[in-house]
């Protein structure tokens, strides 16, 4: 049995149900809202329901932070690709986050390295921690554990409590720097001042070891070495 070809009048009827069936939506929906006090934003004219964060969103950087919470990491790339003019650093590094492989969502750590670097030169401390990061593990760059050590010192003179912790690490490990308790137990206590969860956990691991083998003096010393370090912004520490 052949079927009939659809005429345009039958279109046409199609069309005046699907404005009869919006209208009942935009209705309903306008009901639903004043019964639960705005919980939701009805697009009337497309049919959708935002969710309430995103619809009351002031700008479109906070409605990409938004889509990235739930998820919807296309859609905020769509977002910050517009937003992108190259000035913008948290905009950058919110792209290079997308590509950092921490959301499974388009890996491609070369791109996320550049964006970093982009971001990291209009002075964004997250940024030059994450290229740390990088450089630490070999992901977009080859393996350097100085070149890490470098972007970490960077990230930690604005203040930033994670690149203070790593500082930490690094030395502990003598990694990219000479070996140094010493050293290791003067940033995780910086970290620490400054929120560090793990550096405070860090610190308090190594002090029995430092008390053990070296005294209260010593460590009393390292500790007038950090104070020191904190009041010249976190340069020219511990001889560095």
């Amino acid at each position: 049995m052949k079927v009939a070809p659809v005429k345009e009048q039958n279109k046409e009827c199609s069309n005046e149900l699907a404005a009869r069936a919006s209208l009942r939506f935009s209705r309903s929906c306008s009901r639903l809202s004043g019964l639960i006090g705005f919980s939701f934003v009805c697009l009337f004219s497309i049919g959708v329901i935002l969710p309430p964060n995103l619809a009351f969103a002031s700008d479109k950087l906070s409605q990409a932070k938004i889509l990235i919470q739930t998820g919807n990491f296309s859609g905020a790339e769509t977002i910050l690709r517009k937003l992108d003019d190259g000035k913008n650093a948290e905009v950058l590094l919110i792209l290079g986050n997308l590509f950092n492989g921490t959301s499974n969502y388009k890996i491609d750590y070369k791109k996320s390295f550049s964006l970093y670097r982009q971001s990291a030169g209009l002075g964004n401390a997250e940024a030059a921690y994450n290229i740390g990061v990088l450089f630490f593990n070999g992901r977009g760059v080859p393996q350097n554990y100085q070149k890490a050590f470098e972007w970490y010192s960077l990230a930690s003179q604005s203040g930033y409590p994670p690149a203070q912790n790593n500082l930490g690490f690094l030395h502990q490990k003598g990694m990219g720097v000479p070996q140094s308790n010493s050293n290791a137990y003067g940033w995780y206590s910086i970290a620490a001042a400054n929120g560090s969860k793990a550096g405070l956990r860090n610190r308090d691991i190594l002090l029995a070891q430092l008390l053990e083998d070296e005294g209260a003096e010593v460590v009393s010393e390292i500790q007038t070495k950090a104070l020191q370090c904190v009041q010249n912004n976190y340069t020219n520490c511990f001889g560095e």
